[in-house]
């Protein structure tokens, strides 16, 4: 059905579209979508923003995507590249064609065990990369509380930090060489470069000599601007990685940050600049990345607190018995966890429900010396009066349940019933850790004098939190208020000399501050690298730089709002049929491959066949459908054929999509209008043809044998 479904509508647009036709002649058509379902389902990430592609493309090697470029340059349309869409600014969507790398290419092309480096193509789950790596003592060390799903090539993209980026710095840290392509089709490699090769590379004609003979023309030029305003601490991803290209960068040393500038400008390496760049500068298509050993022994502290201001001075504290990781959590994850049917065993430790929680790791290479570690830390947190429960553990099951506890923050946040959410419009901010609880103080009154409330983790060891405050969407008043927060949230981590994205990048949620948080000179050497590497700005525009507004391409807004169909279920618990579809935040907890949500997903690998990409097309279809019913969509039917009822994305997703549920809704809709199938009723009837069966022993068994009806 799904195949069929798509192919006549392939033919239909076929016809009138060039640039399909162009693009059909070099991609196998089971690799390439046009089809409106599957742009809907395309169209969101897991930020507030909705773009819907021309096109989603599953490329199998980089010879194709050079060719794809090539297209994409004789129509002059638009690239994005998407790794598993769990962005959080907006850069994993756009209204071009869009390259799904996390289909063909995620392989791992060569690890090297004694250097301790790998090369990896960008489309492979982190998590899926280091059980690989385990076999040899090694781990890749960015490790973001979404790496059971997202992608390396999206780390890339983001500069992703992860917890425990205190010891092991960003993204820029661990990248050794890139493979890119440029925007005219040009295949490059990346790496630092010394001076004679340099030079050499000045000499040719071609992209990639024009940009190393202006870049570092544009770093000395606005060198001043760089030392005044790019922020002096470890999480800053904002903009273009300018600093990168005049200073020697630290590595996950806090304490030290960077300050001597290189003074041969030749000595250039194009990955620090490209890293980041959410795919507007090129297209990676192969990275050497660098590895680090496991650590021998593994241990938490856990504390908790009655506010998460105390939490933040706590904070202080434990830094100076150098943690691995000091990860913050509120009370709202922390109930959200002790009422999630399968998550409340990860708080079963607690004696309390506290208002805030931090999780501090601590590494050693002994079992002794980590427990003495602990205990100097624990007995140091009992003595502070604003400390009201200390564990230590070494248990690595219950270690592994507080991280996954911790990991699970963003969907338990958005599982709030009701059109207000904690949306992520200032969720990213960083600031240095020594002003992190006046910064909260500050940041909270905010929040309170706009009349709502917001939820609070995150990276405490670096500064950086993720607060998202309650918002309706659907209303004028709330995205003036939306804006108003944003506004002044910019100008308080400035205040501070953080930074707007500590680790989730700018996209268009942060993009639109730029010039606010760099000034004009700078914002205005951004957009010279971006015509440097991508003169007709074909790579995934509007990002970082002259992005759409602020609350503009809104996925929910007071003119995009679903229709509400009646039902035969009741769904008044969820707060009606629309209300359950939007529990979906776009986090993509469904992409995972372990546990067992979603089975359908996990033999597929195809984004409709996760709970996200069909709560994404019910969305969809019933906010901007000329159908007088979009649950009745035949295409929805067909992404629902492979859901098994298991009702596991009731309990493993954070937010608790029951798609089981939704399905039977919708089932029962399609079937009122159209009939039950005939195979629905052969299952259905199935004891009764069984009883027939056993009277035809001799035709059934004739039946079964016979070759040509096996098939």
């Amino acid at each position: 059905m799904q195949e069929k479904i798509l192919t006549e509508k392939q033919e239909i647009q076929i016809e009138n579209n060039g640039l399909i036709n162009d693009l059909c002649k070099i991609i196998e058509k089971n690799d390439i979508k046009f089809d409106q379902e599957s742009k809907m389902m395309y169209s969101t990430d897991a930020s507030i923003y909705h773009m819907e592609p021309i096109c989603i493309i599953f490329p199998k090697n980089k010879e194709i995507i050079k060719k794809i470029i090539n297209i994409a340059n004789k129509h002059n349309v638009s690239i994005v590249p998407r790794g598993a869409g769990t962005s959080l600014a907006g850069q994993a969507i756009n209204t071009g064609i869009m390259l799904d790398f996390s289909r063909y290419m995620r392989k791992i092309i060569e690890i090297n065990q004694k250097d301790k480096w790998a090369i990896i193509q960008p489309g492979i789950v982190v998590e899926e990369f280091n059980k690989e790596l385990k076999k040899f003592g090694l781990q890749y060390a960015i490790d973001t509380s979404t790496k059971n799903r997202a992608t390396i090539g999206g780390g890339i993209g983001n500069n992703s930090c992860g917890t425990h980026s205190i010891i092991y710095g960003k993204t820029s840290d661990h990248v050794k060489e890139l493979e890119v392509i440029l925007s005219d089709g040009e295949l490059i490699r990346a790496y630092d470069m010394n001076k004679d090769s340099f030079i050499e590379k000045t000499k040719l004609d071609s992209l990639e000599s024009k940009i190393y003979k202006k870049l570092p023309d544009i770093a000395n030029q606005y060198k001043n601007e760089i030392e005044k305003n790019f922020p002096k601490i470890d999480r800053r991803v904002s903009g273009y990685n300018l600093d990168s290209l005049i200073y020697q960068q630290h590595k996950g040393n806090i304490n030290s940050v960077a300050s001597a500038i290189v003074k041969d400008s030749s000595n250039i390496d194009l990955t620090k600049i490209i890293v980041g760049s959410e795919g507007t500068l090129g297209i990676v298509v192969e990275a050497k990345v660098n590895l680090v050993e496991l650590p021998k022994y593994k241990g938490l502290v856990v504390s908790t607190y009655d506010s998460i201001i105390e939490a933040a001075k706590s904070t202080n504290d434990i830094l100076s018995f150098n943690p691995a990781a000091i990860e913050l959590v509120d009370k709202n994850i922390i109930s959200g966890c002790m009422n999630n049917p399968g998550l409340k065993h990860y708080v079963s430790f607690l004696n309390h429900q506290p208002d805030a929680m931090l999780i501090n790791e601590f590494f050693g290479d002994s079992e002794v010396e980590l427990v003495k570690k602990l205990e100097n830390v624990a007995n140091a947190l009992s003595k502070k009066n604003n400390v009201k429960q200390v564990i230590n553990i070494t248990d690595v099951k219950k270690q592994e349940n507080i991280w996954k506890m911790r990991q699970a923050g963003l969907g338990l946040l958005m599982n709030v019933k009701g059109d207000a959410k904690p949306y992520a419009f200032v969720e990213d901010t960083a600031v240095a850790p020594k002003y992190l609880p006046e910064f909260l103080e500050k940041f909270q009154n905010i929040i309170d004098e706009h009349g709502t409330i917001a939820g609070f983790y995150g990276h405490a060891s670096v500064g950086c939190l993720h607060i998202r405050p309650m918002i309706n969407l659907k209303s004028n008043n709330e995205l003036e208020k939306m804006h108003s927060i944003a506004q002044e949230v910019a100008s308080l981590v400035l205040k501070y000399g953080g930074s707007l994205s500590g680790e989730h990048g700018d996209g268009i949620l942060r993009g639109v501050f730029t010039e606010k948080m760099f000034g004009k000179t700078l914002t205005e050497a951004f957009r010279e690298i971006k015509l440097l590497f991508d003169p007709k700005k074909i790579l995934n525009p509007g990002k970082i730089v002259d992005t759409p507004g602020f609350t503009n391409n809104l996925k929910i807004s007071p003119n995009r709002q679903m229709d509400r169909p009646k039902t035969m279920l009741n769904f008044d618990e969820e707060g009606g049929f629309h209300s359950l579809v939007e529990q979906c935040n776009g986090q993509g907890a469904c992409r995972k491959t372990d546990g067992v949500m979603c089975p359908s997903y996990m033999a597929t690998l195809d984004e409709e066949h996760s709970t996200r990409g069909r709560a994404n097309l019910i969305r969809e279809l019933l906010t901007d459908t000329k159908e007088e019913n979009g649950l009745l969509n035949t295409r929805l039917i067909d992404a629902l054929d492979l859901c098994v009822g298991c009702k596991a994305c009731k309990t493993e997703c954070p937010s608790q999509v029951d798609m089981a549920k939704l399905k039977v809704e919708i089932l029962n809709q399609y079937q009122e209008e159209n009939g039950v199938s005939l195979r629905t009723n052969l299952l259905v009837n199935i004891n009764k043809l069984l009883k027939i069966g056993s009277y035809l022993p001799f035709f059934i068994n004739f039946l079964n044998n016979n070759k040509f009806l096996k098939y």
